[in-house]
């Protein structure tokens, strides 16, 4: 069996981020344009004649102007190559609406796994917090008994998020597949899904903090500091999240890595 490292799927996955990073910044610019220039064209509508209706369709445009750029992200951790084609072409794509369609159905499956682990909590806070006496240890169970039940449902879902990639590079994909793909490496899968935010959001909370202790909080020098450097936290976390469950993808298949030096051949005969 295939072992997977949370570890050096990060590390790996920041190398990738390292290695491509000029292609990265430079497919940004599409997506920024196209959804920036939808949200402006609503909010004039609605400045000018005051309808909101168009903010609906133009929000689903703008998210729908970033999958390609997921797609392209995926594809290139696993083939180290991008399907061919423009990039506003791959905005309605059959990859983009099912990259949607599968965000949705994991963010509702996830959804209602919540909703179910709060169980127990929503039970025994019940009776509100005036009669807490003699009831410490039902609560101090119940949180316990959420804890358990929320860690149970990431590990058990964290297959799922293979469909991502599956998506990018596969023609027929399917969730039951990249489920079946990760089972048997759930752990590995939850930590490596882990890693980017707690990493990039423990870089996030340090600039912030040295603003706020070098720098006035109100002052304008503080935003215009702060506001860039966390946006750019928050994409390369987006980037290095995307990276590492394409790389388990590509190690869990077998396929190998296309960022790896070639090997020169040996000529026949050279081993003795």
């Amino acid at each position: 069996m295939v072992k997977l490292s949370c570890l050096s799927l990060f590390k790996s996955s920041l190398a990738f981020t390292g290695l491509h990073f000029g292609s990265f910044c430079r497919w940004l610019i599409p997506p920024m344009l196209l959804s920036a220039a939808a949200l402006l064209a609503a909010f004039a509508l609605h400045s000018w004649k005051g309808v909101w209706a168009l903010y609906i369709p133009a929000g689903i445009f703008a998210v729908f102007c970033w999958m390609p750029y997921c797609l392209r992200v995926n594809q290139m951790a696993i083939l180290g190559g991008v399907e061919p084609g423009g990039y506003a072409e791959k905005i309605f794509s059959r990859r983009s609406l099912r990259y949607v369609l599968y965000a949705v159905l994991l963010t509702f499956i996830i959804a209602v796994g919540m909703g179910l682990s709060l169980a127990p909590v929503m039970i025994a806070a019940k009776d509100g917090l005036d009669s807490l006496d003699g009831r410490i240890g039902l609560i101090l169970a119940a949180v316990l008994a959420t804890l358990v039940l929320v860690t149970a449902l990431l590990v058990l879902t964290a297959p799922l998020h293979l469909i991502y990639p599956a998506v990018a590079v596969e023609e027929e994909p399917s969730l039951s597949q990249a489920y079946h793909l990760g089972s048997g490496h759930k752990f590995s899968l939850v930590m490596a899904m882990g890693i980017p935010p707690l990493v990039f959001g423990l870089l996030s909370a340090l600039v912030e903090g040295l603003a706020w202790l070098f720098l006035p909080e109100s002052s304008d020098a503080a935003k215009l500091i702060t506001m860039p450097v966390t946006l750019t936290i928050s994409w390369l976390n987006s980037i290095t999240s995307m990276a590492v469950m394409a790389i388990a993808y590509r190690t869990l298949r077998g396929l190998p890595d296309p960022d790896a030096p070639a090997r020169s051949a040996e000529p026949q005969g050279a081993r003795t």
